[in-house]
């Protein structure tokens, strides 16, 4: 697969446990991606050996064909290979990526309700959807997003939701907390799993998106699928944390 060369602009923490990563393209060009893909980074160890790592784009923009940024999260992975250069790179730094790939991306047509489910980093790729979906908005599609964290400070990106909320009424955000209290009316406690079943989901006119935890993945669809959801009611993508 053809990889293309990128610069590290910036490099800075987003929550207790997640760093976000802006780069820019070697060669000047922009980006040119379709909300809800990932890139793979070839991101080079002290042994010099390239760990290719899978990252969701999160870049926010009216115009992903021609981005000027690409921007990621990462999470701090105990004792991963990848994660040691990420908490340490500079800005200046160059690396190869290869991308975008992927089919957690909006459909066509307008589905009849909207579910976009996800655990830590998987709430990037519904980031990168918000001015995408402004249109479907305003013809009055219900939207919800279920962000599950543990506790409060791991979440990240709740201005960008907050305020889409705010703009459209039938925009709906959720921050489940697993292991807290909620405190105010957009925060739940409780698993996000307990979250969606609230929502009733129903087969004939939900899409559901599920990205984060492949446990949570796994448990969801399994419950979808029992609810009578067939394959094309729900796109998946789930993240295997690597530490080789």
């Amino acid at each position: 697969m053809q990889t293309f060369p990128i610069e590290l602009v910036e490099n800075a923490p987003i929550s207790a446990n997640t760093r976000v990563l802006r780069f820019k393209k070697t060669d000047g060009s922009n980006f040119a991606f379709r909300p809800g893909e990932f890139v793979s980074l070839h991101i080079p160890d002290e042994n010099g050996d390239i760990l290719k790592r899978s990252y969701s784009i999160a870049t926010l923009t009216d115009n992903p064909l021609d981005a000027q940024v690409l921007e990621l999260v990462a999470s701090f992975v105990e004792n991963g290979r990848a994660t040691k250069w990420i908490w340490q790179a500079k800005p200046g730094a160059e690396i190869a990526y290869a991308g975008p790939l992927g089919q957690l991306v909006l459909p066509e047509e307008k589905p009849g309700r909207l579910i976009l489910m996800a655990t830590g980093t998987g709430v990037a790729p519904y980031r990168s959807m918000l001015h995408q979906l402004r249109p479907w908005l305003e013809q009055g599609l219900e939207v919800h997003v279920l962000f599950g964290v543990r506790e409060r400070q791991e979440a990240f990106y709740l201005d960008d939701f907050r305020a889409t909320a705010k703009a459209h009424p039938n925009f709906h955000f959720s921050l489940c907390l697993s292991r807290q209290r909620a405190e105010t009316k957009d925060e739940f406690s409780g698993r996000v799993t307990a979250r969606l079943a609230a929502l009733v989901p129903n087969m004939e006119r939900d899409l559901v998106y599920l990205c984060g935890n492949p446990a949570m993945v796994d448990e969801t669809y399994a419950m979808l699928k029992a609810a009578g959801f067939g394959v094309r009611s729900v796109r998946r993508e789930k993240y295997v944390f690597s530490r080789n």
